[in-house]
């Protein structure tokens, strides 16, 4: 039989939170601004279809290109064997950015004002 965590939890008397998702993975952590999509460019994975030369976006990697954000900590966003892109923006891996801001709202509840960040809120 099958044992949820919500509900093991629960028996073990662990506290557990549920975390509302929106706007997690596209808002900065540092600055709270809009992140963009489609960043980088790569060339294909499928054999047939590099032969061709086709090139394809990178998933999941996001660029802020606030200019607090890029003197903070700033990057190249650079493809080994590839000119450098001239983007000046810190980048991102989309999952890894979903997970900071899921941080900073369980800080902000928890540790802060008790509510969310207003960049999380609907």
């Amino acid at each position: 039989m099958e044992i949820r965590f919500r509900t093991l939890f629960a028996r073990n008397s662990i506290p557990c939170y549920l975390l509302d998702e929106y706007r997690t993975s596209s808002v900065c952590p540092d600055c709270h601004g809009c992140v963009k999509k489609n960043i980088g460019r790569r060339l294909s994975p499928r054999p047939w279809q590099a032969r061709k030369g086709r090139m394809e976006y990178v998933h999941g990697l996001v660029g802020c290109p606030n200019p607090e954000c890029i003197n903070q900590d700033w990057t190249p966003f650079e493809i080994p064997g590839r000119q450098p892109l001239r983007l000046r923006m810190k980048v991102h891996n989309r999952d890894v950015l979903s997970t900071k801001n899921f941080l900073s709202i369980v800080r902000s509840v928890v540790l802060g004002n008790g509510r969310r960040p207003d960049a999380f809120s609907r």
